[in-house]
């Protein structure tokens, strides 16, 4: 299977020999959530389950809504997130979706529970852009979950993102630690020096099936002209696959930019767990929204990978 090119390849990949919807449980009903699920309703992608009302889930899509089911839980995002969660726990669901609820409910939603995450996992936010000036499919983690996260922590998080990857058909993605600055400095920027200890476990065989590098500054992270006029020589620059940013500040604001001002189309997913999540801003419009469920339902439908 190839990597990614445009995100229309997720919802191809999931409709692609499979005969029956795949069931994804969802909480926080609002316009532009439904609008995505009834799109993926309509290509005959998903069977939604609201944690909401049908009368509560109509009255904001402003009309019927076939092909859905609704569990009546009206009111309470965490009573709501918790049903969802059960029914992905117990088989009933692929996946789980979340439209305009808290994020943080989420992890929170799955920590405790050995069917939905191993009591050692770190969860973690991966969003994949269609940067579609050069034709392919760009990774940023972690824009949402891990505030500040050590090192141990951003360890999880790159074989978290290295794993879903190589799900979705990069064999060994190329995964670049963003740092201010490609020069190590711990003193004013321990960024750097946690990217150059990440990208030598990689070099070292400790995070298996990807090339790693870093620090690297997001210019030359993608671009091979910047890189090159820096005189940086990396199997990375200028072609990362998935970018690692230092921490949640970072990551909101390249995450919002690339959303925002580039008005580029996004899958955004919430990773090392056994159930994926769809896991969106509440500003993503619906067409992101549609990419994020159906990456979440093709990842829950998938044999389970290591990235070894």
């Amino acid at each position: 299977m190839p990597p990614l090119v445009a995100l229309r390849d997720i919802p191809k990949r999931l409709k692609s020999g499979r005969l029956a919807p795949v069931t994804v449980a969802v909480v926080g009903a609002e316009k532009e959530i439904l609008a995505a699920l009834a799109r993926a309703v309509s290509e005959g992608l998903l069977r939604p389950v609201m944690a909401e009302s049908r009368n509560r889930c109509e009255e904001i899509a402003g009309g019927a809504l076939p092909g859905f089911s609704f569990l009546g839980v009206d009111g309470d995002d965490a009573a709501g997130l918790k049903a969802c969660m059960e029914m992905a726990a117990s088989g009933k669901a692929a996946a789980v979706a979340s439209g305009r609820i808290t994020p943080l409910l989420i992890p929170q939603a799955m920590r405790g529970d050995d069917r939905l995450m191993d009591g050692d996992a770190v969860l973690s936010h991966l969003a994949f852009f269609e940067i579609r000036k050069i034709g392919r499919v760009l990774a940023i983690t972690d824009a949402a979950v891990n505030v500040r996260p050590d090192l141990d922590t951003k360890v999880a998080i790159v074989k978290n993102a290295i794993g879903t990857a190589r799900l979705l058909g990069w064999e060994r993605p190329k995964v670049a630690l963003l740092s201010a600055s490609e020069t190590i400095n711990y003193e004013h920027m321990p960024s750097s020096s946690d990217a150059a200890i990440i990208a030598k476990m990689g070099e070292r065989g400790q995070i298996p099936g990807a090339i790693i590098d870093g620090p690297l500054a997001l210019d030359n992270a993608v671009s091979g002209e910047a890189a090159q006029t820096k005189g940086i020589s990396s199997p990375v620059a200028g072609c990362a696959d998935i970018l690692v940013v230092s921490d949640v500040e970072s990551g909101n604001l390249v995450y919002k930019v690339l959303a925002h001002f580039a008005y580029l189309p996004l899958a955004s997913v919430l990773v090392g767990g056994k159930v994926p999540v769809a896991m969106t801003g509440r500003a993503d419009t619906a067409e992101s929204k549609y990419f994020s469920v159906c990456l979440a339902a093709l990842l829950g439908t998938q044999p389970k990978s290591t990235n070894g």
